[in-house]
């Protein structure tokens, strides 16, 4: 009986996992052809095809090529990758401490974050905006 349930578990984990990234893909997809000038359903596909046979700069849609290769499909690709870095930070945080409701502040990550971020603007401020000028350093254009 224990094992059957065991067995059950393990079946529903996987079942969840393997629905939760069907629903990333799908999504990625999706958000790859909104934005300011939206694109056909398939022209993800289209430019991705294009960019592999090296035809990347034909067709009448050349412009929103590059726009889905270039600037919208890194994006996605670096929020789920930002997404799964959180998420294997926590887990670690939670097997790492042995508590399941574990915040940042138990291991005083917050603490050194906000104690970065406070020396990084005391210590920047001179550097970022010229005090003589008032306008923005050549160094940061």
């Amino acid at each position: 009986m224990l094992e059957q349930e065991y067995h059950a578990s393990t079946r529903r984990s996987i079942l969840v996992i393997a629905a939760g990234a069907v629903l990333t893909l799908i999504a990625a997809y999706v958000f790859t052809t909104l934005g300011m000038k939206d694109a056909a359903l398939f022209q993800t596909v289209d430019a991705v095809t294009r960019y592999f046979d090296g035809t990347l700069d034909g067709g009448a849609d050349a412009a929103m090529n590059k726009i889905i290769l270039l600037l919208r499909l890194p994006r996605v690709l670096l929020a789920i990758i930002a997404g799964a870095g959180l998420a294997l930070a926590g887990a670690l945080m939670q097997s790492v401490t042995r508590n399941y409701l574990v915040s940042p502040f138990t291991l005083g990550i917050s603490s050194a974050a906000a104690l970065g971020a406070s020396l990084c603007i005391v210590l920047a401020a001179g550097t970022a905006l010229d005090s003589d000028l008032g306008i923005i350093s050549s160094a940061f254009l």
